[in-house]
């Protein structure tokens, strides 16, 4: 005989607020800005200069380097700007944003001169804006992750020659991603449009395909006796 019934009341786990990232409706409005450290082979550690695109992840510059220098940072900027078509003392009614980190190669004299002469605003993450860089963070990892930790690079050089011959170009021109409904980075920032119901035929003709191909092929050394057509 039960004296006393006891309910414990189930806990959940509270969801973490993440808050609005940061969006743009169109290339070119805001750009990331990191650089990300790699060792290769011989025991040294290359620098891998990034710029991205924020709506389509576009990687719009990139540069190795042997040290974190100005120099080589303010050439990803101005590389970016001028595939961007974007003209010195051009006048627009909303500047660009170029969102860094608090490191010396983004803020320095240099980087305001060359910024100075274009629509340009250089904001530096979790200082002048609440957000991180978290986007380029992310770009770091997939770039070292699925591509240069699978390979043995052995010096700079190589580390170089593999980002301009298969990471860079793969990354923007072939891989699609779910942020982007499918479309790759470069389609993204050439403004391609997304066919929603072309997609969804897609999905379904796979879904189906799918069904056909698991009802005509069985697994090998099934357990239940089951034999491959």
């Amino acid at each position: 005989m039960e004296l006393m019934i006891l309910k414990r009341k189930k806990f959940k786990k509270p969801k973490k607020e993440s808050g609005d990232g940061l969006r743009t409706n169109a290339p070119d409005e805001k750009w990331h800005a990191d650089i990300t450290e790699f060792k290769t082979a011989d025991g040294r550690t290359s620098y891998i200069y990034l710029v991205m695109d924020n709506f389509s992840r576009y990687i719009t510059s990139w540069r190795v380097a042997d040290r974190v220098r100005a120099k080589v940072r303010i050439e990803t900027f101005e590389e970016t700007i001028i595939n961007a078509g974007i003209e010195p003392n051009q006048k627009q009614t909303e500047k660009t944003e170029l969102i860094v980190d608090g490191g010396t190669e983004n803020n320095n004299k240099a980087v305001t001169t060359l910024l100075k002469k274009y629509p340009v605003d250089k904001l530096v993450a979790l200082k002048d804006i609440l957000k991180s860089n978290s986007m380029t963070e992310s770009l770091n990892k997939i770039i070292k992750y699925d591509y240069l930790y699978l390979r043995n690079i052995h010096d700079q050089s190589e580390l170089e020659k593999i980002l301009r011959k298969i990471v860079v170009p793969d990354y923007n021109d072939k891989r699609p991603s779910v942020q982007l409904f499918g479309l790759t980075p470069a389609e993204a920032y050439g403004r391609k449009t997304v066919n929603f119901k072309k997609i969804r035929e897609k999905m379904i003709d796979a879904h189906y395909k799918r069904i056909s191909y698991n009802q005509t092929h069985a697994c090998l050394g099934c357990p239940f006796g089951c034999k491959q057509n």
